[in-house]
């Protein structure tokens, strides 16, 4: 990938985040996360919580995971992402951070050609 494709990439990329970058800032409490669990919502069974990522800025594909009250709690307390999403891949790290999920990320950032 040219050094021109790539950074017209990032812009592109930079562009679409924007919108997210900004609602993240209204909506951060007085600890800016940062990362983002969208729609907290207890399973039937009330033993977990169903959280969403941020739309992904490229696919508009979103993301869910369960995961546990105390987790949530962390969160809540303004955790890191690696304490509240233990166990969870970096590529799923990444999306609650960005929004941005795997595949797109690997397009954008493509520095094999």
């Amino acid at each position: 990938m040219s050094i021109t494709k790539m950074f017209k990439n990032l812009w592109v990329f930079l562009e679409k985040c924007q919108t997210y970058v900004l609602e993240w800032y209204y909506h951060a409490n007085e600890r800016y996360k940062m990362f983002t669990l969208i729609n907290p919502t207890k399973t039937a069974d009330l033993s977990a919580y169903v959280v969403t990522s941020l739309p992904c800025p490229t696919c508009k594909e979103t993301t869910s995971i369960e995961i546990a009250p105390e987790k949530l709690f962390l969160y809540n307390q303004g955790a890191r992402v690696q304490d509240v999403l233990t166990g969870f891949d970096v590529d799923v790290r990444e999306r609650f951070i960005t929004g941005t999920c795997s595949p797109c990320w690997d397009s954008l950032f493509d520095f094999d050609e």
